[in-house]
């Protein structure tokens, strides 16, 4: 298993957790709190699409979205997806790492080919 293979297996597990700490808080703010309307669902969805494709791009959409939501606070009870956004910025910093290591692996690789190369 490449790194970063590993890398989006870990963010689609943290984003996978993320989605569901979003629905458990979605569902009780929604249907026994009566609190928010349907903007309570959008840290559920984006954090769907962020286990279904854990690339840097969606993950952090996902986060910036959650985020938002945490940051307007609908009506005082936003602040209950802290936690999602704490589990996305994790995935994120796990996706970013990998392609860091990725990166220096490439260019000692391209180091020692142009070393290497018959001249």
């Amino acid at each position: 298993m490449l790194i970063s293979e590993n890398a989006a297996a870990r963010a689609r597990t943290l984003s996978a957790v993320a989605a569901g700490l979003s629905g458990v808080v979605g569902f009780t703010l929604y249907f026994v709190l009566h609190d928010g309307g349907w903007m309570v669902f959008l840290p559920v969805i984006a954090a769907a699409a962020a286990t279904m494709w854990p690339t840097r791009v969606v993950v952090g959409i996902a986060m910036l979205v959650t985020s938002a939501i945490l940051v307007i606070a609908i009506e005082g009870s936003g602040v209950l997806f802290g936690a999602s956004a704490a589990v996305l910025m994790l995935a994120l910093n796990s996706l970013q790492t990998a392609a860091t290591q990725v990166r220096e692996i490439m260019r000692r690789v391209g180091k020692r080919r142009l070393v290497a190369a018959p001249q």
